[in-house]
């Protein structure tokens, strides 16, 4: 493995560590969350399309065909260390992580859910298969979960589903008809055609998604801040959980050298516990598919020609023509 994949790691592990930690620490997930209520009021959603349309969490939007250019370039990097306190602007890991790659990619068009996929879905999906629900099992057996007693716990049905691994996303994903988003089609839906640094444009606005500035130790129902929508109309795409995808974690081209999947699975948009700066829509690092947290979660996506399950189930409904 090579020295920069093992400081691309190092910093990974170190911000998904910090994610992760405040919310073992405060061991929540046994009890219902605190009322959104105790928040402060965000501001009102500016006019257009996300503020105005009432809001399917099952509803997937159209990303057109498009270009993108990943990352960040060497200015950006360094103005955006110095915003956060790292007077290195030099800082390795990160560099690493979210050099701009140079080349220019075509995405084609494709559809990609509005928000991350909630329990309400997941436990669709749980009631075909007869999987077991989600739950991360802690030192000494505490359990965190969503689910009691095999159902969801009343007022946890529009959060998003987190506690699952790589691999349990993907076999949902394929079981509502779709796939798990990659990488490039990830930062399209969330920068759209001008590469803004949030999905919601360039502005530095703690308000626009759940962050740690709001000192929550839970995450929200999916979609709670349409003023953070991206060009799409995406929501969540920073902030409240980490989001997996189908790509293999891979340093870009001139960072340094990786085998596919040796880093693990690229997780995107960072989590209810990370500073804004990690929400950046080029941020992005690896973690192993075999991981179970509350702090990752996942939306889906599916070719521009594919039919949801939904729409499989509409056209398939008895005197449907």
């Amino acid at each position: 493995m090579s020295r920069a994949l093992n400081a691309a790691l190092l910093g990974g592990a170190a911000i998904l560590a910090g994610c992760l930690l405040g919310v073992l620490w405060h061991g929540r997930r046994i009890e219902p969350a605190r009322p959104v209520t105790a928040l402060p009021a965000p501001p009102k959603a500016p006019p257009g399309p996300a503020a105005n349309r009432s809001l399917d969490r099952g509803e997937s939007v159209y990303v057109a065909t498009g270009h993108v250019r990943r990352g960040d370039t060497e200015d950006e990097i360094r103005a955006l260390l110095l915003r956060i306190g790292k007077r290195d602007a030099a800082n390795d890991w990160w560099t690493s992580l979210v050099r701009r790659d140079e080349r220019t990619r075509l995405v084609p068009g494709f559809w990609i859910d509005r928000t991350e996929v909630t329990n309400r879905r997941y436990g669709e999906f749980l009631d075909a298969t007869g999987r077991p629900p989600p739950a991360i099992i802690l030192p000494g057996g505490r359990v965190l979960s969503d689910w009691r007693d095999g159902r969801i716990v009343p007022g946890r049905e529009d959060h998003p589903v987190v506690g699952v691994s790589w691999h349990e996303a993907d076999a949902f994903a394929s079981f509502d008809g779709g796939r798990l988003p990659t990488e490039i089609e990830w930062e399209r839906a969330a920068r759209g055609d001008d590469g803004r640094a949030f999905p919601w444009g360039d502005e530095w606005d703690e308000r626009r998604s759940l962050n740690r500035a709001w000192h929550l130790d839970d995450t929200l129902p999916a979609g709670e801040f349409p003023e953070g929508a991206s060009p799409f109309l995406c929501l969540d795409m920073a902030g409240n959980a980490w989001e997996w995808t189908a790509s293999d974690f891979v340093l870009y081209p001139g960072n340094g050298r990786a085998t596919g999947g040796e880093a693990g699975k690229a997780v995107r948009g960072g989590g209810f516990m990370s500073v804004l700066a990690v929400q950046r829509s080029s941020v992005r690092i690896g973690v192993p598919p075999t991981l179970r947290t509350h702090g990752i979660g996942f939306r889906t996506a599916r070719d521009e020609r594919a039919l949801s399950a939904r729409e499989r189930r509409a056209r398939s409904a008895p005197g449907r023509e």
